[in-house]
């Protein structure tokens, strides 16, 4: 298949009938040890860039610094006990190509702001690369041509490489995932008094197996709608952003869990899924899963409890000052 085609949302932007697309802008990084994986930075905090598994490795064109956009599909990758709960998930993005792009138009504001949200929750012993704010970078003469323009707008239109007026508007935000799938598993943290700490995790499945749903989160308020209105079985729509949770570890070092971020998951509609209009039939394990959880029997409700799981969110600390 042609670069140009992969590149094409139409074409590249479904897994088996779902949705999934990604689009992250900003500055690569490769990884010390493993050719295979490279990083996004998009925010002052080195620990919160985005890591992307790429095979054949990034060409040497982009070296480090270099600010660029990725396309790539996400995958998930979820830990399951004994009794098939999960206790642990991660998004796995795979990379399918990368592009220059102007470091300007990344934003440099929503990156900092972004970061300053969170300050007092970064680890101490965390990297910090200030420089980013500054988003200085002169665009690379080979994509100076592809900058948006009304003369190249007709142009852009056929060739997948351009950025055209869409693009800035996406490379501002400079984030933005979109998945399909039918829910395998709801995970409701409950904030108590405190409704910013509500906390609702869905596993969307995009296959039969569980071990590889993709999980999705949403905060605050609407962490309880989502929990409350949707169970599992149910086929959804997300729009949302790739984050990366950072935590200290006890055992020192810094654990990193890249997930995806959203404030709202709707019902799939037909333009959100590719089955029968292209010839694939509507999954099997979908149909299937959506009968256990969903029925009026006493055994439905019990598949259902087994994949919902409430927990009581621990009382949120006040840093201490530095001396």
């Amino acid at each position: 298949m042609r670069i140009e085609d992969r590149l094409n949302v139409a074409q590249f932007g479904w897994a088996g009938g779902w949705r999934n697309m990604a689009f992250i802008a900003g500055r690569v990084h490769r990884h010390e040890s493993n050719k295979k994986v490279f990083m996004i930075q998009q925010t002052p905090l080195v620990a919160q860039s985005i890591p992307f598994i790429t095979d054949p490795p990034l060409a040497e064109m982009f070296v480090d610094g270099s600010y660029v956009s990725v396309f790539a599909r996400v995958r998930g990758r979820t830990t399951l006990d004994d009794k098939d709960q999960p206790v642990d998930a991660v998004v796995a993005p795979s990379h399918l190509h990368t592009r220059f792009v102007n470091g300007l138009e990344m934003d440099p504001d929503t990156a900092h702001t972004r970061l300053m949200a969170f300050i007092n929750r970064v680890p101490k012993d965390a990297k910090v690369d200030t420089t980013l704010r500054g988003m200085t970078v002169d665009t690379p003469p080979e994509v100076a041509s592809m900058l948006p323009s009304d003369r190249h707008e007709e142009a852009a239109a056929d060739d997948p490489y351009a950025l055209n007026k869409r693009d800035n508007r996406l490379i501002r935000n400079g984030n933005h995932v979109q998945i399909s799938g039918v829910i395998g598993y709801i995970e409701y943290r409950d904030g108590g008094a405190d409704p910013s700490q509500n906390r609702t995790q869905i596993f969307v499945q995009q296959n039969a197996l569980l071990s590889e749903a993709i999980p999705v989160r949403i905060y605050g308020k609407q962490a309880a709608h989502v929990a409350e209105v949707f169970s599992p079985g149910h086929t959804v729509y997300v729009s949302g952003e790739l984050h990366c949770d950072v935590k200290k570890q006890e055992a020192g070092g810094l654990r990193v869990t890249p997930y995806i971020k959203t404030y709202s998951v709707e019902p799939a509609q037909q333009t959100h899924i590719r089955f029968r209009g292209d010839g694939l039939a509507y999954p099997e394990w979908a149909l299937e899963l959506y009968r256990l959880c969903n029925s009026r029997d006493n055994s439905s409700k019990a598949e259902q409890a087994k994949r919902m799981r409430l927990v009581q969110a621990k009382p949120r600390t006040e840093a201490a000052p530095e001396k």
